[in-house]
């Protein structure tokens, strides 16, 4: 019962008359309605049935019944003169549309398989939403790196800073040190001169509060 039948259209193939003319592809050799045939190749140039190539319009063949008529036969060819010209229109049509290119080659499958075309989708966002969190890491990482670098650089300044001021600190108490010491042997020296003097009380009265007075100073 298939046999009888245009597996596109799913209606019978009749008596060929010019708008129901009946194709067969050379390819494989499976019959269809001739228009059926060339919309089906322009979406999808492989055999409805048997998915074999078909590698151009060549490959589509009209079948002709001799009825003894000449007038049906020139009919018949101009019908397939116009079977070609549709099917290069079309095709060039579809070439052109750079949106085709955006669809899978087998597009029939994904329209009788919804589930699948929305795995297919979501996949897609999946991917384009992990690529998107990725950049926005990198990016993040990249700033505290910048980060990081600045701070280091700041803190390495300020370590030679202090490392200075430590430096002149201790220059400083050196320099205090020397001072301090040289005023105590002064001060050792005043009183042994003072202890080896012989003088009247009056005379002697100034240099001793002189020394009393730097020994009170050295204790603070």
């Amino acid at each position: 019962m298939t046999g009888n039948m245009c597996s596109i259209c799913l209606s019978r193939l009749t008596t060929p008359q010019l708008h129901e003319a009946i194709a067969v592809l050379t390819t494989c050799g499976h019959v269809f309605h001739e228009r059926c045939i060339y919309r089906a190749c322009n979406h999808n140039a492989l055999c409805p049935t048997c998915r074999e190539p078909v590698e151009s319009a060549g490959s589509i063949l009209r079948l002709f019944f001799s009825s003894g008529n000449c007038e049906d036969t020139v009919e018949a060819e101009e019908g397939e003169l116009e079977g070609f010209r549709l099917y290069s229109s079309v095709r060039q049509s579809s070439e052109n549309d750079d949106a085709e290119d955006e669809f899978p080659d087998d597009l029939d499958e994904l329209v009788a398989n919804p589930e699948s075309y929305r795995r297919l989708c979501q996949a897609f966002l999946d991917q384009r939403r992990q690529l998107k969190h990725a950049q926005e890491a990198k990016e993040e990482l990249e700033s505290l790196f910048e980060q990081s670098r600045i701070e280091s650089r700041y803190q390495q300044r300020r370590i030679a800073e202090l490392e200075e001021e430590n430096s002149s600190l201790i220059r400083t108490q050196s320099n205090w040190k020397a001072k301090v010491d040289k005023f105590r042997r002064a001060v050792r020296e005043f009183d042994s001169d003072t202890d080896d003097q012989e003088a009247d009380e009056s005379d002697v009265e100034g240099p001793r509060s002189g020394a009393m007075l730097l020994r009170q100073i050295m204790r603070y």
